[in-house]
């Protein structure tokens, strides 16, 4: 598999229609949202069969329904957009992901593409350091599959929680806890713990509700925020079996110096 990521059938278990929804929600969420579904879905089906076309890897079922893994569709859709010129990534997926951060700042005037205004006007997203902190409230459902344990049970089941720092704070979480299930759930820095019995359908669904304050980063974090032992372990040229190469050193170095161009050609 390309971008580093290496595809395993076992994965491959999403049926089709749950591909389209996933795509749907990547590229056309605002097609949907005023009513446009049909086509729409007639748009990423399209999408799908054509990187199928282009070597995407899917197991098919006895009655013959294509089954994905999802981040592979989503990691290949990113790879022949870079690599092949297939444009739904760069004109759907970007579009829409600039589209979802620049809503709630530019308002629903926005046209059907982004940066659209009524009448034709192109804006641009504010600068950061312009927007002052907000509030959001995000919920997390998981249905976790378990049909390889035994009825009855305990497991150990984890969620994210977001993690509280200098852009986020005053963060609230409620656990949703399965249906009737009571034992007991542990927060910690960014995760939630939950011991569940593993009930005779094999699957346990559960979330969580996290409100909290966002706020822009208006500086970048430099060595000298950080004490000597956060220095120590960032910074640290050996750990386990990662080692640091004297030529990774070296780029290291070069990119952390400000070279603008060699910074962005490295990211890039």
């Amino acid at each position: 598999m390309q971008l580093g990521i290496s595809g395993k059938a076992r994965y491959r278990t999403i049926d089709e229609a749950r591909i389209i929804d996933l795509l749907l929600v990547e590229g056309w969420a605002f097609d949907v949202r005023v009513g446009a579904r049909a086509a729409a879905e007639q748009s990423a089906r399209a999408v799908l069969d054509r990187i199928v076309g282009m070597g995407l890897p899917y197991q098919q079922s006895e009655s013959g329904v294509r089954r994905f893994d999802p981040a592979e569709v989503y990691n290949f859709l990113v790879w022949v957009g870079r690599e092949r010129r297939e444009e739904t990534w760069r004109e759907r997926c970007i579009d829409t992901a600039r589209r979802l951060v620049w809503e709630p700042h530019l308002g629903a005037h926005l046209g059907a593409r982004s940066g659209a205004c009524a009448g034709g006007e192109q804006r641009v997203a504010p600068s950061p350091n312009l927007l002052g902190p907000q509030r959001f409230s995000v919920t997390l459902r998981r249905t976790f599959n378990l049909t390889d344990r035994r009825p009855g049970d305990r497991v150990r089941l984890r969620l994210p929680l977001p993690l509280e720092d200098s852009a986020l704070g005053d963060l609230q979480s409620r656990y949703l806890a399965p249906a009737d299930m009571a034992l007991p759930a542990a927060v910690g820095p960014a995760r939630l713990d939950a011991m569940v019995e593993v009930p005779a359908c094999g699957e346990v669904a559960m979330g969580i509700n996290a409100t909290f304050t966002a706020r822009p980063l208006l500086t970048a974090t430099s060595l000298l925020d950080l004490n000597r032992t956060e220095v120590e372990l960032y910074t640290r040229p050996n750990e386990g079996l990662i080692k640091v190469s004297d030529k990774v050193g070296a780029l290291a170095t070069k990119a952390s110096s400000g070279n603008y161009c060699f910074t962005r050609a490295l990211w890039d």
